[in-house]
C-alpha cells in the first residue's frame, strides 16, 4: 500500500508540474510579466490552458512555425496523460488483504456510462504499482519534451520534507532544492 501511495503521489507532483508549464506557456505566448501571469492563470484549470495553447497552435501561424514539429504529439500526448491521471486519482481507493500480511489499495470505479468496475479500466489494473510508476514517468517525460518544444527553460523543484522540521517550528516548513542548496522556507 505504502509502494502505490508513493507512486500515486508522483503521479500528483508531475502533473501539477505539467500544469505549471501549460500557465508558463501561455503566459510566455502572450508576452505577460510574472505578476500579470500569476494573475492570469491562479483560476485556470488544466483543460483550460491546454484548450488555449491548442487554440493559439491552430490558428496562430507565426506560432506554429517556431514551434518543432513534434509539439502537436506533445500536446496529444498530454490529452492522454490527463485521461490517466484522471482515471487514476478519480477512482476509490478500498484497503485489501494482498499476500500473508499485507494491504494494498483496490481501485473501484464508478462512472455513469459503465457502472462499477473494479481495477481494470481500459483493460488494464491501475492498481499495479509499475503501472502508477510509468504514468508519473510518462507525465514527468512530457513535462520536459513540452518546455524543449516550447524553447522554455527547464526548472525543476523539488521538495524534501525534513521530519525534524515539520511541526516542530512554526515558522519552517519545507525544504525546496533548485540546484542550489535547500533553505528554510517561512509560511
Amino acid at each position: 500500500m505504502d509502494l502505490q501511495m508513493r507512486e500515486i503521489g508522483l503521479v500528483v507532483r508531475n502533473f501539477s508540474w505539467l500544469d505549471s508549464t501549460l500557465k508558463e506557456a501561455v503566459c510566455e505566448y502572450l508576452g505577460l510579466d510574472t505578476l500579470k501571469c500569476f494573475t492570469l492563470t491562479a483560476h485556470m484549470g488544466f483543460r483550460q490552458c491546454l484548450d488555449l495553447l491548442w487554440s493559439f497552435y491552430k490558428t496562430d501561424r507565426k506560432f506554429r512555425r517556431k514551434q518543432p514539429a513534434d509539439l502537436e504529439g506533445v500536446l496529444k500526448r498530454i490529452e492522454q496523460a490527463e485521461r490517466e491521471r484522471n482515471e487514476l486519482l478519480h477512482s476509490e481507493w478500498h484497503p485489501e488483504p494482498y499476500k500473508k500480511r499485507d494491504i494494498r489499495l483496490r481501485q473501484v470505479r464508478i462512472t455513469s456510462r459503465k457502472g462499477l468496475s473494479t481495477s481494470l479500466i481500459g483493460g488494464r489494473d491501475l492498481s499495479d504499482v509499475r503501472t502508477i510508476n510509468g504514468i508519473a514517468q510518462r507525465i514527468y517525460r512530457l513535462n520536459i519534451q513540452l518546455r524543449r518544444s516550447l524553447r522554455l527553460s527547464i526548472k525543476e523543484v523539488s521538495f524534501e520534507v525534513d521530519a525534524g522540521v515539520i511541526g516542530s517550528h512554526p515558522s519552517r516548513t519545507l525544504k525546496s532544492r533548485s540546484k542550489g542548496r535547500a533553505r528554510a522556507t517561512k509560511g
